[in-house]
């Protein structure tokens, strides 16, 4: 078997794969744009001669973590002719992937899975939920007079995205794991797969504040994507949602885990679920603790610095002891240690798996939180510390691939 990048002239057998497992057709425009688009990809494929037997993209993005981009890698349509499954080519299309990441300076990882222990296997881990909402035209909320106005846009296209994209980059910032999109991947993923109109709330200063891509079928509201910069925004907006009550039964919306519009309607029983959604995995340890924004502790504190030991069972490289000190300008100083290494005095110890570090420097799950369900273990002053060290920010996730 040979693992390897695609060359040009074989889209065709990748897209065959991808329709295939994935049970869609596209028409012959998207394959032209596939075609496009395919050199730009990082494509691998595993081989037997000629024969594709199985598949894997890497996407280059960019995701927000606390407030800052970093370089991310996006792991999409890994997918196995039936006849070849369980043969260990997907393993091995994953740890190329993982090392090819790496070294384009990747060092975080998401993605969408079929699986969730699938992808534990491999050191991905839980990152966002969303929970979606079922309102009835009758528990819609009353409509507020906020002032400012609501203009509505029939067309999504390039233009509209240069006008959302400002609105989206200051709302995406809050979160953890939010894309930080490109002009192009607006119109290449964002509006294909949201498709409808869009209308965009103006303040009484006329400054644009917030936005909803959505689509009105059948009778039903299925808002694609709401953000609001403030409340005055949040209550202009669904003011526009609320005055559709004459043309639909249903409202949906799946929102991020932190939104609170139950609290904030007259009637709180409306309907409600959560379901997970993307996997996070930290591919580069030193690389993403080196530059992870971490919290200036206040205060003093007897704690040196905390010696963190990592097991990563598909990557080496992470395997080891990583010492996080504190300095008294506020950064904290990344070095690697032997493990039979002394740390003096006043350093403290945690141990934890790939998984377990992925989710708490993502922001999924506290250091706290871990520690209690015994999955980071060792002294709970490192874990304290950990608590100041690592801010606390929602994780989201608006977009998919």
């Amino acid at each position: 078997m040979e693992i390897r990048n695609a060359r040009a002239e074989e889209w065709e057998l990748f897209l065959a794969l991808g329709q295939y497992a994935f049970q869609y057709e596209l028409s012959e425009a998207d394959q032209e744009d596939w075609k496009r688009r395919f050199e730009s990809l990082h494509v691998w494929g595993a081989f037997e001669g000629e024969s594709l037997q199985a598949m894997l993209i890497v996407i280059p993005l960019h995701m927000y973590l606390q407030g800052q981009s970093v370089e991310m890698g996006g792991v999409a349509s890994v997918a196995t002719w039936p006849e070849q499954r369980r043969n260990g080519a997907v393993k091995r299309l994953i740890q190329q992937a993982l090392q090819h990441m790496r070294s384009e300076g990747q060092a975080w990882s998401m993605l969408a899975p079929f699986s969730y222990g699938f992808y534990r296997k491999y050191g991905w881990e839980m990152l966002t939920e969303h929970r979606t909402y079922t309102l009835a035209k009758t528990q819609l909320p009353q409509p507020q007079d906020v002032g400012g106005r609501v203009e509505r846009r029939p067309v999504l296209n390039g233009a509209l995205a240069k006008e959302l994209s400002p609105l989206y980059e200051a709302y995406a910032s809050r979160y953890n794991g939010t894309l930080q999109r490109t002009l192009e991947w607006w119109e290449t993923s964002v509006f294909k797969r949201k498709s409808g109109q869009a209308a965009i709330y103006y303040n009484e200063a006329n400054e644009p504040r917030g936005y909803v891509v959505y689509a009105c079928k059948n009778r039903n509201l299925h808002v694609h994507e709401l953000v609001a910069l403030d409340e005055q925004a949040r209550r202009g907006i669904w003011r526009f949602l609320s005055n559709h009550d004459s043309m639909i039964n249903h409202l949906y919306w799946s929102a991020p885990m932190d939104d609170r519009l139950p609290a904030q309607l007259p009637d709180p029983r409306i309907g409600q679920s959560i379901e997970p959604y993307f996997m996070v995995r930290i591919v580069d340890v030193m690389g993403a603790l080196s530059d992870y924004p971490f919290e200036t502790v206040s205060g003093a504190s007897s704690v040196r610095c905390i010696r963190l030991t990592i097991e990563d069972a598909t990557c080496a490289w992470n395997q080891g002891v990583f010492e996080l000190t504190p300095e008294a300008a506020g950064s904290v100083r990344v070095s690697r240690a032997s493990a039979d290494e002394t740390d003096g005095l006043n350093g403290v110890s945690l141990a934890c798996d790939i998984q377990t570090l992925s989710v708490m420097m993502s922001g999924y799950l506290r250091p706290f939180e871990l520690y209690r369900m015994l999955r980071l273990q060792g002294d709970e002053e490192a874990v304290r510390m950990l608590e100041q060290l690592i801010p606390a920010r929602p994780t989201g996730m608006l977009d998919f691939f």
